[in-house]
């Protein structure tokens, strides 16, 4: 006899297998309730067994066989991908055949014949599967993720119970993924995708101007109807669009690496002290390359408080380097305009001391261009290709404490620091306002969240990367943020980014 709490009374071994989720309505506190979230590992083998079922019956009952196969033989490896599971939730779960009738409805009608209680109840609830947007709101635990579904926002947030998704994302990633409501939780088939950030632009244009362009409808409702048949297509295009965008902002790239050599003529040491008078210019190490090339010293030229170099990342920023031997000296620096406005500088500064004997430009940026994939233009809806986000080539150096170790430890301080300051500065997303500026104006509070969606999601992927534990919290409450207010997610094994997310924890290469 089992202590029943949804009966309220003693019932006996058999009825609460034969009636669990069907007659009884069980909670999740339930001991013997293998769909509790306590029973994943139950659950996981019911799962299974009621799989390797069903696609024996797709295989004899789909509408389409030859199609069927000829998608398996297309799709199927070791490690089925994303688009072996959208085809097979086409071909079982979604494509009405000619009775009226999906397959696994067929299979419904028919009693589910080999299935036990508890697998029957699973495929009950897999008949309600429907393509979905996740954003990731809470990591909870090693299995529980809160998300919501950006093509059904009325819904509100739910549990996805998944040990791979847990394992791997973090806080507002977007995942596109079929979902299946089960009595106490959501479980995923198969893999799902990342949804690249395309920042400043919000993930929901993103997957409505895909789908439009694509011939879908404009719908949330039509949306979803539409991706069972069409995953496929949505993310070739999804890839498409990342491999664009890429594309021009290495088209917009001043990548070139700069190297102007100049003949000194003026004695070396009064070059020297002429360098000297600039307290931007400070000692800087050689590497053991340069000191075979014969360089005996190296100076570095920092940014100075005007200089358009400092913006981006602060100071420490370099200008570009000199490198110093007994016959010449060479400049270098990242970036034609860089190099160009550096050698201005120099010249200035040293006047006929120096003759310039010629400079180099070697094009990084074309060569990052020509390890690019190929994609298809046509899939890329050009409403996709405004705001492109401008790479900037530059380098800076951070002072380290004497007797300091460089570690993860230093490189959260500084980030730490570098935070601390982040909401006091003009973004170009806010209309170069200030965060918190925007915070207290109307009209930018919905692009202030979406920056800030952005900044917390880079965090914690840096955090998920590294094992670091950096805090964005802090922000939030500042900015009076709180409808995107959650407990960063609990620590766990170092992950890189995921591309695709299974419940094994497989993952792929981002995209």
């Amino acid at each position: 006899m089992r202590e029943c709490p949804a009966a309220g009374r003693p019932i006996e071994a058999f009825e609460c297998a034969a009636e669990r989720h069907t007659s009884y309505a069980c909670p999740e506190a339930c001991p013997f309730n293998v769909f509790a979230t306590a029973s994943y590992e139950k659950f996981q083998a019911i799962e299974r067994s009621a799989d390797e079922r069903f696609f024996g019956w797709l295989t004899a009952h789909v509408a389409d066989r030859a199609q069927l196969e000829a998608d398996m033989r297309r799709l199927v490896s070791d490690r089925p991908g994303s688009g072996y599971y959208h085809r097979l939730a086409w071909h079982g779960i979604y494509r009405v055949g000619p009775s009226g009738e999906t397959c696994l409805g067929e299979w419904s009608k028919a009693g589910f014949p080999g299935l036990a209680v508890d697998e029957q109840v699973m495929m009950r609830c897999r008949m309600h599967m429907h393509p979905a947007m996740l954003e990731v709101h809470r990591v909870m635990d090693n299995l529980r993720v809160e998300v919501v579904d950006l093509l059904d926002p009325e819904r509100g947030p739910f549990v996805v119970v998944d040990a791979g998704f847990a394992r791997q994302v973090v806080r507002f990633e977007v995942y596109a993924a079929h979902t299946i409501p089960l009595p106490h939780y959501t479980r995923l088939l198969g893999t799902c995708v990342l949804i690249p950030n395309f920042h400043p632009l919000a993930p929901e244009e993103v997957i409505q101007e895909i789908i439009r362009h694509l011939g879908g409808p404009g719908d949330n409702p039509g949306r979803r109807a539409w991706l069972a048949e069409h995953y496929e297509e949505f993310e070739k295009a999804l890839m498409a669009v990342a491999l664009a965008r890429r594309r021009a902002m290495f088209d917009a790239l001043d990548g070139q690496f700069g190297k102007a050599a100049y003949a000194l003529a003026r004695p070396i040491a009064e070059c020297k002290a002429q360098l000297a008078t600039v307290p931007e210019i400070a000692d800087d190490p050689l590497t053991e390359a340069e000191q075979q090339e014969g360089f005996t010293e190296g100076r570095v030229w920092f940014a100075g408080s005007s200089d358009r170099e400092k913006q981006p990342t602060g100071d420490g920023t370099v200008i570009g380097r000199i490198l110093i031997s007994l016959g010449h000296w060479r400049l270098e620096a990242l970036g034609a305009g860089r190099l160009a406005r550096f050698r201005e500088r120099f010249e200035q500064l040293m006047g006929q001391r120096v003759t310039f004997k010629g400079e180099r430009l070697d094009d990084l940026g074309a060569r990052l261009r020509m390890n690019e994939p190929k994609f298809d233009p046509a899939l890329v809806p050009p409403s996709l290709l405004r705001d492109t986000p401008r790479l900037a080539v530059t380098s800076s150096r951070v002072a380290i404490p004497p007797g300091t170790v460089p570690n993860d430890a230093t490189a959260a301080g500084i980030i730490n620091d570098r935070q601390q300051g982040i909401l006091d500065e003009p973004i170009p997303a806010l209309d170069h306002k200030t965060p918190r500026a925007a915070a207290s104006d109307p009209a930018l509070r919905p692009q202030l969240v979406r920056w800030m969606k952005f900044w917390i999601s880079q965090t914690d992927r840096r955090n998920l990367e590294t094992g670091r534990n950096d805090d964005t919290n802090w922000m939030i409450r500042e900015l009076g943020l709180t409808e995107i207010l959650f407990e960063p997610p609990p620590p766990r094994p170092r992950r890189a980014p995921p591309r695709e997310v299974t419940d094994e924890g497989e993952d792929d290469l981002p995209l």
